[in-house]
């Protein structure tokens, strides 16, 4: 869980962890790895409040992390709107994109630096065939992001593809009254446990239809194919509601209903934002956690990207301090 090892409280210390995949762990002991093959957990932790990660490592962490995953053939990205243009989570969706080859790379420096880093590894090559993708920006309750804003935060070669009459427009607005489906209830047990017995009902959980339809059970087993690999992107931040928004808050607000949105704002309310704001546990987190591991990690290949932004002391400039990849 992100927020409780990496992002709760304090900035993490400096710390720098390569894992080791199944695959190369496989290549080792003389094995063949299976078309189910995964990394490791925690794939990727690198950060502390001295830390200031270019563009050109972040690339690379996130093709070394792609590759470890194997070949896909649909890909769904959910990271944030403009509210949130300053976490990255932008230039991530386009490092993505451009990994499976959906887009050109906007940046050739960039790209020559990535290829020559992955020829050194033994890092394979991208795919040669490019997934289905698509991007839900996880808008929760806000308008829809413009042309414009798109544009900016996601790159020109992504926001071309909005409107080509020959190609699938790859982003989806979500509405969060009516493109949802109820996968579960956090019970009112838990929910009252939770809350200190300031909320007795139970907690739907709520996901845009598409996300949900990326479900394990509904690939086909028999397939050489790895299942469809969802990817959330964003910034931890402190937050009013949420105390540290980013993980699981992406998708069951960032993508979730009205329902589940205006009963976690309530239960927000009654616990009272002093007691939330930047603390990585309490009783929203706990009950966000709990559809977490029931619905979720057994349902969907899904897999975080998470950055933690500062500010550079001497330049005054937004940099990355933090990038962490995991489930």
């Amino acid at each position: 869980k992100f927020d409780e090892e990496n992002g709760a409280n304090s900035a993490p210390q400096v710390q720098t962890k390569t894992t080791m995949t199944s695959n190369e762990n496989n290549k080792n002991n003389g094995t063949t790895a299976s078309n189910t093959t995964q990394p490791p957990s925690l794939f990727c932790s690198i950060g502390s409040p001295e830390t200031s990660l270019s563009n050109e490592t972040v690339q690379q962490k996130v093709n070394e992390f792609l590759s470890a995953l194997g070949p896909r053939r649909d890909v769904l990205i959910l990271p944030p709107d403009f509210t949130r243009f300053h976490s990255q989570a932008g230039m991530i969706t386009r490092f993505v994109s451009e990994y499976y080859n959906f887009t050109k790379p906007e940046n050739p420096t960039t790209s020559t630096a990535n290829t020559a880093a992955a020829a050194a590894s033994s890092s394979p090559s991208p795919p040669a065939s490019v997934p289905k993708l698509q991007i839900i920006p996880a808008l929760g309750t806000h308008a829809p992001m413009t042309h414009s804003q798109i544009d900016l935060m996601f790159g020109k070669e992504l926001a071309s593809k909005t409107n080509d009459p020959d190609v699938e427009n790859p982003f989806v607005v979500h509405n969060w009254r009516e493109d949802v489906v109820t996968i579960g209830h956090a019970p009112a047990t838990m929910v009252s446990e939770a809350t200190y017995g300031m909320v007795h009902e139970p907690w739907p959980a709520q996901l845009n239809k598409l996300v949900w339809e990326r479900r394990k059970d509904n690939h086909d087993a028999s397939s050489s194919d790895l299942p469809p690999l969802v990817l959330s992107i964003g910034q931890v931040v402190p937050h009013e509601v949420m105390g540290m928004a980013n993980f699981n808050k992406n998708l069951f607000v960032g993508v979730g209903g009205v329902e589940a949105i205006n009963l976690s704002h309530f239960i927000g309310a009654v616990h009272g934002m002093e007691k939330l704001m930047g603390r990585g546990q309490n009783p929203l987190r706990s009950i966000l956690n709990y559809a977490s591991e029931t619905f979720l990690q057994t349902n969907l290949d899904l897999w975080y990207i998470l950055t933690v932004m500062g500010t550079n002391d001497k330049t005054g400039e937004v940099e990355m301090k933090g990038l962490y990849i995991g489930r």
